[in-house]
């Protein structure tokens, strides 16, 4: 309601904020990645408000 000002948790700066999967920290980068005309690989997000 006030673009989390001061209300709401949107990531690990905030002490509200939960993260209820270890396979892939926030913030941390993310491999294998993907490259042109070479192996494609996806990942899932779901985040809940």
């Amino acid at each position: 309601s006030d673009a989390y000002q001061a209300t709401g948790c949107y990531n690990l700066l905030c002490s509200g904020f939960v993260q209820t999967n270890s396979k892939i920290a926030i913030g941390a980068a993310i491999s294998p990645i993907s490259s042109y005309s070479g192996d494609q690989y996806d990942i899932t997000i779901l985040v809940w408000k």
